[in-house]
C-alpha cells in the first residue's frame, strides 16, 4: 500500500512546469480537498462537513457535532483562500451548520452562511441563507448581498445517491451568478465510488454556461487511506481541470489534501488540505 500511495504522489507532482497565463478561481463549492479531488463532483455525496458549502440537504443524513476547516492555494500566486465550517446534527431533528469561507486574489471576497436541512428515510431537503461581500481589488469599496441556496438529496440502500441544487439564488448581484446543479454518485463495491454533476448557470446559454463534473474515490479494505481523482470541463471559463489527492482517517480524524491542475495553463496549480473532525 505504502508504494501505491508514493507512486499516487509522485504522479501528482509531475504535472506541468511551464508558465502560462493562471486560469479562474475555483468555485467556492469546491473549496474543499475532497470535493476538489473528485473533480467538484459532489451535490449527491453527503458527508459531514465536507458538502455543506454545495449542496445544504447533505448535512441531515449523518447525526453528530462536526467541525471542518480547509486552506487552498495556488502554486503561483493570486489565490489564497480558507474556510470554516461547523455542523450541528444532534441537539435537534433539523440540522444546522455554520459556513465561513475568506478567498483573496486579485482583490477579495468574504461570505458567512447559516444552512438548516432536515429529513428521513433517505429524503433530504436543505436551505442555506448567505451573507457575501466582495471587492475587485484593495482599494475598491465593499459590494455586499444576501443569497440563497436550496437543496434536496435522495439516498439508497443500494448505493445510489441523487443531489439537486440551487446555487446564489435570490438575488441580481454580479459577482455571484444563480445556476442549478444536478448530481449522481453510485457506491460500487471494494471501496469504490463514483459521482458526477452537471451544472448550469441560469443567465447563460447551454453553449458557454455550463460546467461537468467527474469523480472517483477508492478506500482499499482494511487500510486508513483513501485515493481520490476528478475532471472537471468548465465551458463557462472555457478551462479543463484534472484533480487527484489522498485521505487519511482514523475513524474520528479525517486529514484531506488535493492538487489541480488546470489542463490549458501548466502553472496553474492548486493545492488543498482539509481536515475533518466529530467534537
Amino acid at each position: 500500500m505504502g508504494r501505491v500511495v508514493k507512486t499516487f504522489f509522485a504522479v501528482l507532482s509531475s504535472v506541468g512546469a511551464a508558465t502560462l497565463c493562471l486560469g479562474a478561481d475555483p468555485s467556492p463549492e469546491s473549496f474543499n480537498a475532497r470535493a476538489m479531488a473528485m473533480g467538484g463532483a459532489v451535490t449527491s455525496l453527503a458527508g459531514k462537513t465536507v458538502t455543506a458549502r454545495a449542496n445544504p440537504a447533505s448535512i441531515a443524513p449523518e447525526r453528530g457535532y462536526f467541525a471542518g476547516a480547509t486552506y487552498l492555494t495556488r502554486q503561483v500566486d493570486q489565490l489564497d483562500a480558507i474556510g470554516v465550517n461547523i455542523v450541528d446534527n444532534n441537539t435537534a431533528p433539523i440540522a444546522g451548520a455554520f459556513n465561513y469561507l475568506r478567498v483573496v486574489t486579485t482583490g477579495e471576497s468574504e461570505e458567512v452562511g447559516l444552512s438548516l436541512a432536515a429529513g428521513t428515510g433517505g429524503y433530504y431537503w436543505g436551505a442555506t441563507g448567505r451573507f457575501a461581500h466582495t471587492r475587485k481589488d484593495r482599494k475598491a469599496d465593499w459590494d455586499s448581498a444576501f443569497v440563497g441556496d436550496v437543496g434536496m438529496l435522495i439516498v439508497r440502500d443500494s448505493g445510489l445517491r441523487l443531489g439537486l441544487v440551487g446555487r446564489d439564488l435570490f438575488t441580481s448581484y454580479k459577482p455571484l451568478e444563480g445556476r442549478v446543479a444536478f448530481g449522481v454518485s453510485y457506491d460500487f463495491e471494494l471501496g469504490l465510488t463514483a459521482s458526477t454533476d452537471y451544472v448550469r448557470y441560469l443567465d447563460r446559454g447551454a453553449a458557454d454556461g455550463t460546467t461537468y463534473h467527474f469523480g472517483l474515490e477508492w478506500t482499499p479494505g482494511q487500510t486508513p487511506w483513501t485515493m481520490r481523482a476528478g475532471y472537471m470541463n468548465d465551458r463557462v471559463n472555457r478551462e479543463k481541470h484534472l484533480s487527484g489527492g489522498l485521505g487519511w482517517s482514523n475513524q474520528r480524524i479525517n486529514f484531506d489534501y488535493c492538487l489541480r491542475q488546470n489542463m490549458d495553463a501548466s502553472s496553474d496549480i492548486v493545492h488543498v488540505l482539509s481536515f475533518t473532525t466529530p467534537f
